[in-house]
């Protein structure tokens, strides 16, 4: 079964949240939880390493907070999932995203005679595809016409 992480849920609803404040204030931490309901002490956690690897930014002083430090239609689901969780590989034998990482042989003790290897790269690859082709401005027009609000 492939299923997102719980931190890469929770990111995704945080990133989400930043994204439609895109244009206005700082969000605080505190107000962040409150509106998402994601336990502080894991978006702190989840708000450093956004931080960490340039995605959001934090803005000190009584109005502090965090923002976006990259625009949500240049933001990909795709690219906040390898961000937080690295490379994430559907099997074994598929190639990691930095190509093939020199020198790195699979596990796989059946890659070599495996009738089903190029296809399931197919669907590897068509994941990749939508992760990285859906941006959190497109994320969030779905969800606000879903709604009938934004």
């Amino acid at each position: 079964m492939i299923k997102l992480s719980r931190r890469l849920d929770y990111a995704i609803l945080a990133v989400s949240h930043l994204a439609t404040r895109a244009r206005t204030a700082p969000v605080s931490a505190r107000a962040l939880a409150d509106t998402t309901r994601i336990p502080p002490a894991i978006l702190a956690n989840i708000l450093k390493d956004l931080h960490r690897v340039g995605l959001v930014r934090s803005v000190r002083g009584v109005h502090g907070g965090y923002e976006l430090a990259v625009a949500p239609d240049l933001l990909s689901v795709g690219r906040l999932l390898r961000a937080l969780e690295g490379d994430v590989r559907l099997v074994e034998c598929v190639p990691s995203s930095d190509g093939a990482a020199a020198g790195v042989v699979s596990s796989c003790q059946i890659e070599d005679s495996c009738p089903i290897k190029a296809p399931l790269r197919r669907v590897h690859e068509r994941i990749h595809e939508v992760l990285d082709g859906l941006t959190f401005d497109q994320l969030l027009s779905e969800v606000f016409s879903l709604s009938g609000t934004r």
